[in-house]
């Protein structure tokens, strides 16, 4: 909660000196008795959810870079498809949230813009509720410069109401970074 989800921005990420200290701190304990938790309930829905956000957290701890060269991006990769094949609509459909910005955040050659969009209008269309899900396609839109997109994508994030758990855990911080920006948007 205090790193607002590891969210990624229209311009940027979450990956500062602040969250990457707290990521450090607890990440690596987390993946750990996530990843004993997933090894002995390999089919249960919660314990792909935790292991999914326990890595990524503690891959996150690294910075992007330094996380992609470790050969986190594959496994980044796999607990997004875990979720999307034994748990598609749990969390409203993350395992596509986490699939998109691997795609959309990940240097080269793992960075793939069309995966990336692909991912965020199939988690739309599985949670169309979900303000999240809308929030992740306008930055993909944001940060390809589909400006009709973004706005409308960005609109519905700051406009309605956060629908799960996890996500109102941060809404006011996804509600925030979508009315940034729509404000830079102004002139598109």
């Amino acid at each position: 909660i205090k790193t607002y989800g590891n969210l990624v921005l229209p311009e940027g990420t979450s990956d500062n000196a602040r969250n990457k200290k707290i990521w450090a701190k607890y990440g690596p304990e987390a993946e750990k008795l996530a990843k004993e938790i997933l090894e002995a309930r390999p089919k249960d829905r919660m314990a792909a959810l935790m292991y999914a956000e326990a890595f990524m957290f503690h891959s996150s701890s690294f910075g992007i870079l330094k996380a992609f060269f470790s050969g986190a991006a594959g496994t980044f990769e796999a607990n997004g498809d875990r979720l999307i094949k034994g748990h598609k609509l749990a969390d409203d459909a993350v395992g596509y949230i986490y699939k998109g910005s691997l795609f959309l955040v990940a240097p080269w050659p793992v960075h793939d813009d069309k995966k990336a969009k692909e991912n965020f209008e199939l988690a739309v269309k599985t949670a169309p509720k979900s303000v999240r899900n809308h929030y992740y396609l306008g930055v993909w839109a944001f940060r390809n410069k589909d400006w009709a997109l973004a706005k409308k994508e960005l609109q519905f994030a700051a406009d309605n109401k956060c629908t799960n758990t996890t996500e109102r855990e941060f809404c006011w911080k996804i509600k925030e970074a979508a009315r940034s920006g729509l404000a830079k948007l102004k002139d598109k």
